[in-house]
This record gives C-alpha cells, sequence and structure tokens, in this order.
C-alpha cells in the first residue's frame, strides 16, 4: 500500500502533469519537451 501521503503527492503530481499537457492542446508538448525545448512533430500518414 506504501505511505498514503506520498501516494497521495504522487498522484497530485500525475494528474497536474497531465493537466499541463491537456492544457497546452495546440502544440500538444509535454513538461519534457518543455525542458528540453524540442517540438512534437506529427507524422501524417
Amino acid at each position: 500500500m506504501g505511505i498514503p501521503v506520498v501516494n497521495l503527492l504522487t498522484g497530485m503530481l500525475l494528474f497536474g502533469v497531465g493537466l499541463l499537457i491537456l492544457m497546452d492542446k495546440p502544440l500538444e508538448r509535454g513538461p519534457h519537451d518543455r525542458a528540453a525545448g524540442t517540438r512534437v512533430v506529427k507524422d501524417l500518414r
């Protein structure tokens, strides 16, 4: 089960990361893309 406080904080962190990805809809970049300065390019096949 783990430590309840750590589980709660981890869940909140992952929820926040998910929201960041959803809010950046035109570019669909995650926090890791922002930190690295990269762009997401879609393959139009």
